[in-house]
């Protein structure tokens, strides 16, 4: 089983377990020799049609079932099989005993091994898009939130900024969803990802209970 990692500073992990990120968006990466760019509606990368760049490059294809990456801690897991601690345990301890309190997945997601993980998601859509392409509902599904309260944070024109990345406090507020967005994908991907509006997965999917 694969595992797919959120962004857990800003929120992101939390929000996929409360149900409210349903979306993620993967940036496109190709070889050196793909590099033909056609942006229509029968666009194509690389001489591939979108369907063909799916199969070929995509991570998660619709259908499957991908664990959430979560450190042994947060995910409450307090004991692994012995086979799995091998994988995911350096000290002896660990492999003989199977406890994750001796792993370096304990504390940290990229060690964990995905079988044993308690929460997945199933992949219900992927498409591809230009990053700037994301509506305003799909900002939401992305993980930004909506503030309970108008909260107006001193502008020259009382503005409220309703939208919000992270936690929902001064600093981290937006006008618009597309802003609040651009914001968080230059955080979690690198600043002037937003502006430079590379191809992108669009992976839509639902918790699994």
């Amino acid at each position: 089983m694969k595992k797919i990692m959120f962004n857990g500073r800003y929120g992101l992990t939390q929000a996929v377990l409360d149900g409210r990120k349903t979306q993620t968006r993967r940036i496109i990466k190709f070889s050196p020799l793909d590099t033909e760019y056609v942006n229509d509606k029968g666009w194509s990368i690389g001489g591939y049609v979108a369907s063909e760049i799916i199969n070929r490059y995509s991570r998660y294809k619709v259908g499957e079932v991908v664990a959430v990456a979560q450190s042994y801690k947060d995910a409450g897991i307090e004991f692994v099989p012995i086979k799995q601690s091998v994988l995911a345990g350096k000290k002896s301890d660990a492999r003989q005993h199977g406890w994750t309190k001796h792993m370096a997945a304990f504390n940290n997601k990229m060690f964990t091994a995905a079988d044993i993980l308690p929460n997945r998601i199933l992949i219900t859509d992927v498409r591809v898009e230009r990053l700037q392409d994301i509506s305003n509902e799909d900002c939401i599904a992305e993980g930004v939130g909506i503030s309970a309260t108008d909260n107006r944070i001193g502008t020259p024109f009382s503005v409220p900024f309703n939208y919000y990345i992270g936690k929902d406090e001064k600093g981290y507020r937006y006008s618009t969803p597309h802003e609040a967005y651009a914001a968080l994908i230059d955080k979690i991907s690198g600043k002037g990802v937003w502006q430079s509006n590379p191809y992108v997965f669009v992976y839509e999917f639902e918790l699994v209970k």
